[in-house]
């Protein structure tokens, strides 16, 4: 009786006629189930029975450690609009959408090494053996969410890390899955889309380019050179300009297309930054050349979109030629053409007052915009 109290199996050889065994026995089978019951509402998600968060992760890692040789995929399975199902149909018609959900992943799950969890409202994570036929799948899976759930219409998203990297935590596999997931979000369809390792490669060079941004201009890494100017109306070639190009010479990346960090640049607002420390080197420049060859050689550097809307910009400007004992004429100001087409009003107004302190302004990248 002692030993089945502590939770030995049923040892004794049948029959017997001691009641106090058998009612042991049965105690003892009423507290393996209570725990069993209190076990699986812990682990199990109360609206779908698929596993919650932490047991799938456990179990996840798990997988990983007994079968490290097994190849696994990551799915991040999210409902388009789900909100939109709740507003228009009802929590209930919600809920067995989810359920629906969870039922055919149990069924496809049990064809295949794989687990699932509803991690939050209308989000699955599935941890599956690696296949290659998701495409294929994908419709049957809508048709056999459909059929479960009892609902037509049905608009699912699902992204796919493939073949996974097991030295990545776990965390930033589902990552990376859920970002495939994302790319398809304006889709008022059902989609599927696989994770693209190289659009993460390029999304981290370019978060690296911006952290080192400041450094960079601290450390001059940017280097401005300049193009020359011809006037060609006569006879002979004379020089008349130059203008600034940008160039990044980074440490260890080397030299950095300005094709790939100008555009990045005038997402963030980065390009302020950038714009000024030119204004500033080109005049430093052109002073430079006063000073020593005794030319007066105006240099053409260009002003962001951004830049016109910043109420300083035109003190800056005029801060900066004095500083460097120049004219605001041989800081010649290149504004782009798009420029003009965003509150041209405000722009022209801008353009007149720079006008009126004695700048040059050109048009940069004419033809590309309205007079194309």
């Amino acid at each position: 009786i002692r030993s089945l109290q502590l939770g030995a199996v049923d040892f004794i050889p049948k029959p017997y006629d001691m009641p106090e065994v058998i009612i042991a026995r049965i105690k003892r089978s009423i507290k393996l189930s209570e725990e069993n019951t209190l076990l699986n509402a812990v682990k199990n998600d109360s609206l779908t029975g698929l596993f919650n968060k932490e047991f799938f992760y456990q179990y996840a890692l798990d997988q990983d450690r007994f079968h490290p040789e097994q190849e696994m995929d990551v799915l991040v399975l999210n409902v388009n609009r789900f909100h939109i199902v709740n507003e228009l149909y009802g929590h209930k018609t919600g809920d067995r959408l989810l359920w629906g959900i969870a039922d055919s992943l149990r069924f496809y799950l049990q064809q295949n090494r794989g687990l699932a969890c509803r991690c939050y409202s209308d989000t699955f994570y599935v941890y599956i053996a690696h296949r290659t036929d998701y495409e294929t799948l994908f419709p049957m899976f809508l048709q056999e969410v459909e059929k479960r759930s009892g609902l037509s219409g049905i608009s699912i998203r699902i992204g796919v890390y493939e073949n996974c990297d097991k030295s990545l935590s776990l965390d930033q596999r589902i990552d990376r899955a859920a970002r495939a997931c994302s790319s398809c979000r304006k889709s008022y369809n059902s989609s599927i889309a696989m994770f693209d390792k190289e659009e993460i490669e390029k999304e981290l060079f370019c978060e690296r380019l911006i952290r080192e941004t400041d450094r960079a201009l601290r450390e001059k890494q940017f280097q401005v050179h300049y193009q020359p100017k011809f006037n060609i109306e006569g006879n002979t070639p004379v020089l008349s300009s130059a203008e600034a190009l940008i160039r990044w010479n980074h440490p260890e990346l080397g030299r950095i297309n300005p094709g790939v960090f100008i555009p990045l640049f005038e997402k963030n607002g980065l390009i302020q930054k950038l714009d000024n420390y030119v204004w500033n080197e080109a005049a430093r420049q052109i002073k430079q050349w006063k000073t020593e060859l005794d030319i007066s050689l105006p240099v053409s550097v260009n002003v962001s979109r951004v830049d016109m809307f910043d109420p300083n910009l035109e003190s800056e400007l005029l801060s900066i030629v004095q500083k460097n004992g120049i004219s605001p004429r041989e800081l010649m100001l290149e504004i782009t053409e798009s420029a003009y087409s965003d509150n041209s009003s405000g722009i022209l107004e801008i353009v007149d007052k720079l006008r009126s302190n004695g700048f040059m302004i050109e048009m940069d990248d004419f033809g590309s915009g309205y007079s194309s």
